[in-house]
């Protein structure tokens, strides 16, 4: 996980030897006495871990669309084919009354 475990005071003394250690993927753990535990990583390496977090996470403020099942769509494009049906019947039957009206 860590590619190395340093103090501050090394970081502190060999601070460009740590610095050039950290690339890519690869991440460095420093100790300080007292203080809480700190990481050293690329930018890029935390933007990744992030996005990779981001998907996993879910916001409390956003809605859930319930999934339909496959009768329900099915009985959806019935519906929809039926009122199709029934325009173009309507359309059918009226075009007859329909009549060319000449440009002047």
């Amino acid at each position: 996980m860590f590619k190395a475990t340093v103090l501050a005071s090394q970081l502190r003394e060999k601070m460009a030897h740590y610095f050039d250690m950290v690339r890519g993927n690869e991440v460095i753990q420093v100790l300080h006495r007292g203080g809480p535990i700190k990481v050293l990583m690329t930018q890029e390496h935390y933007l990744d871990l992030v996005s990779r977090l981001t998907l996993y996470e879910k916001n409390s403020s956003e809605k859930v669309v319930t999934a339909k099942t496959a009768q329900e769509i099915e009985a959806t494009v019935m519906e929809k084919l039926k009122a199709l049906g029934q325009e173009k019947e309507l359309g059918e039957s009226d075009s007859g009354k329909l009549q060319r009206v000449r440009a002047r």
